[in-house]
């Protein structure tokens, strides 16, 4: 095996040894969790991170994992001061982040919100029809692909009673951005993992177990993220 040369501290962990995830957590202000499975590795990082004051993020896709975070772990982070905020990737911050932009950008009173499926262009995985194999694409197929989600909502308009009638307003939003698995995800973990170093006190509260959404609506995440290779936009307003 080649030697691994860097001029980065290197801390070696072990999922399975809880004193190696202490001395991990112990010597970091905010831990970026990239392993998973996370519904096999995950718990024993966020528990770690808890116990020894590491604030915690990873870009989990997992439901299940998710909500047994916030119900197991959602007290002890808040006692602790310590955020836990999952799922920072592309699984959820285009359409997480993409609902706070369309209700921040909705003149008015917004009702509901719609999300088709992505149009990854070209589609990864199953929909790449072998594109895209466990080897991992090219340098050329990342850089020749992306991503674009489209929300859509409705609500009623400034000055009228939302209690009256039908929705009279609609509103069209955007977010595209490069490759999703290894460009737009790798952005939106790094600016999430920043502003919760530069903007804790901007959080909802001091500790506890969020969604990326919930976590940073009032910090600077969106425009961290528009000038990191996630763009939102509105394309359409009736």
């Amino acid at each position: 095996m080649p030697e691994l040369r860097t001029d980065v501290e290197i801390i070696v962990a072990d999922v399975s040894v809880e004193e190696s995830l202490a001395i991990m957590c112990q010597q970091g202000v905010v831990i970026l969790n990239c392993v998973g499975p996370y519904r096999f590795y995950g718990q024993p990082v966020v528990k770690a991170c808890i116990a020894n004051g590491a604030h915690y993020i990873d870009i989990c896709g997992e439901p299940q994992f998710l909500e047994r975070m916030q119900l197991e772990h959602h007290t002890k982070a808040l006692d602790r001061g310590v955020d836990v905020i999952g799922s920072c990737g592309f699984d959820s911050v285009p359409a997480d982040l993409g609902v706070l932009y369309t209700q921040k950008q909705f003149k008015g009173k917004n009702r509901r919100l719609s999300q088709p499926l992505r149009t990854i262009e070209p589609f990864p995985s199953l929909f790449s029809f072998g594109l895209f194999t466990k080897s991992g694409p090219t340098l050329e197929q990342i850089e020749d692909t992306c991503f674009s989600v489209t929300l859509f909502g409705e609500g009623c308009s400034e000055g009228s009673d939302p209690t009256q009638g039908r929705p009279n307003a609609k509103i069209c939003t955007q977010v595209i951005g490069a490759e999703p698995g290894y460009v737009a995800t790798v952005s939106a973990l790094v600016q999430a993992a920043v502003t919760l170093l530069n903007e804790l006190h901007s959080l909802p509260r001091r500790g506890g177990v969020y969604t990326p959404g919930a976590a940073s609506h009032k910090t600077s995440l969106l425009d961290r993220l528009h000038k990191h290779s996630i763009k939102f936009s509105v394309r359409n307003y009736q």
